[in-house]
């Protein structure tokens, strides 16, 4: 009883949710899913493999995952911090949902962007508020072996790759990164152009465009005159 009002809870706070994947029935497919939901921060609670009565064909049969989700709620202890550390001097805390232009304001004021990210989710996911943060030519510290950190270590967006997601290696990092701050500003400034170029819509169209067509895409449209009536 009370491990079914638990699952009731999770599936109305939406972090259990069910996946249904058709994939190709060779060896290593099925691992190969479960290794990308795992990246993704996901938990496989329960697996169903349909290979006989499936709607599928037999050579692509159906898996439906059902997934935990991770929770993104701070416990009450860490939230007492947090309003501690907001009433420290020189500490200005935004309190309250901010407006679009009042979020590209603060971003734009800023010195220096900081993404403490989970690793294991951000491997693959990527960040609105670090791509942004580089559209802006801001220096920006992240947590090591995600995709950020790949950005960085890529030579895309310039900033600081901690050594580790606990707190004294991203005060070093931060360190660091002030102490590099006019350099790792003139570096950022450089690379902004080319990421606003290469994350828009106009590249995001392009990168379509030229999927379709490595795919076959749909047949060119007829001349004007044949569907003249």
């Amino acid at each position: 009883m009370l491990a079914s009002v638990l699952m009731r809870g999770l599936v109305r706070d939406a972090r259990l949710v069910r996946l249904r994947v058709t994939m190709p029935d060779v060896s290593g497919s099925l691992a190969k899913v479960a290794q990308l939901i795992a990246d993704a921060g996901g938990n496989i609670v329960e697996v169903q493999h349909q290979r006989i009565f499936g709607t599928t064909s037999v050579r692509t049969p159906e898996v439906e995952f059902l997934i935990e989700l991770a929770n993104d709620t701070l416990p009450p202890e860490d939230v007492r911090t947090l309003t501690a550390v907001a009433e420290e001097p020189n500490v200005i805390a935004i309190r309250d949902p901010m407006t679009l232009p009042q979020y590209h304001a603060a971003l734009q004021s800023a010195d220096v962007v900081l993404c403490p990210y989970d690793i294991v989710p951000y491997r693959i996911r990527t960040s609105g508020v670090f791509a942004e943060a580089v559209a802006y030519g801001k220096p920006i510290v992240v947590s090591p072996g995600t995709w950020m950190a790949r950005e960085i270590d890529e030579g895309r967006a310039a900033g600081i790759v901690a050594e580790s997601v606990e707190e004294e290696s991203f005060a070093n990092a931060i360190a660091q990164c002030i102490a590099s701050l006019e350099s790792l500003r003139q570096t950022a400034t450089t690379l902004a152009p080319e990421w606003r170029r290469r994350v828009s819509v106009a590249a995001f169209i392009e990168v379509m465009e030229r999927s379709i067509t490595m795919r076959g895409g749909p047949p060119a449209r007829p001349p004007a005159k044949w569907w003249r009536r």
